[in-house]
């Protein structure tokens, strides 16, 4: 008996939202969802989400202006949509009534496509925050408002979110104007003041030199194993 309580211990119901892409985890929590592409000057073809009203908004009737969430390094617009629907701001925003769209910079997993570039080749990797700034925000901006119609956006971003948003604001004063406000969550411009010790070591061992040495494509992709792993780790049972 004491055994057999035991093993029930460590046997977890498997979440239903387990293994799910965003369209079908904002579909199986009943909202609307649509999926997009838009191609960049140089190439880099960014795929990005819509949900066009709330779950109990019958057609796009949103009464507040189109929002454009971007996510933060290493992630994808799966951050805003991935917990439940009163904890995850994209529908929380859609509830509101806001018309809202999911950003995905270069080189995350929905945004590896290419004109004639391979995500195998190196050429499709040798891209910076700038290229992120100066052309992945605008190409979404135009986007967004080329289909809605509006003439302004609100803007959030998240941690590498805000970078782009902070350098493309600043040097596009025709992007800017179509910003009507810009919340920054975790925002960063610089990363002089670092105080984590884990974070100050990785700085002094050039960590940039040493990727190049085992690899300089994708960093921590969303392989299946990361994904098999992942819910044990971070269950909190």
């Amino acid at each position: 008996v004491a055994f057999a309580a035991m093993v029930n211990i460590f046997v977890v119901a498997k979440d239903p939202d387990e293994g799910l892409d965003m369209a079908a985890l904002v579909t199986r929590h009943g909202y609307p969802i649509e999926e997009h592409f838009v191609t960049t000057p140089d190439g880099y073809i960014l795929g990005m989400f819509r949900i066009p009203h709330g779950k109990n908004a019958s057609s796009h009737n949103a009464s507040k202006p189109p929002v454009l969430l971007q996510h933060a390094l290493l992630d994808s617009s799966f951050a805003y949509v991935c917990n439940l629907p009163n904890e995850s701001l994209g529908y929380i925003l859609a509830d509101e009534g806001y018309d809202v769209w999911f950003g995905n910079n270069r080189g995350n997993k929905y945004s590896t496509n290419h004109t004639h570039l391979d995500p195998k080749e190196k050429d499709f990797w040798k891209f910076t925050y700038d290229d992120m700034a100066l052309t992945d925000l605008p190409t979404e901006v135009d986007y967004i408002t080329s289909v809605t119609g509006a003439s302004q956006i609100s803007y959030v971003g998240h941690s590498e979110g805000t970078i782009q948003a902070f350098a493309g604001f600043s040097q596009n004063q025709t992007l800017a104007s179509k910003i009507r406000v810009f919340i920054a969550l975790a925002p960063v411009a610089y990363v002089y003041h670092i105080k984590t010790t884990f974070m100050q070591i990785i700085c002094k061992l050039d960590l940039d030199e040493m990727l190049v040495l085992f690899g300089d494509k994708s960093f921590l992709p969303s392989t299946s194993i990361i994904s098999k792993l992942a819910p044990g780790i971070c269950d909190t049972q």
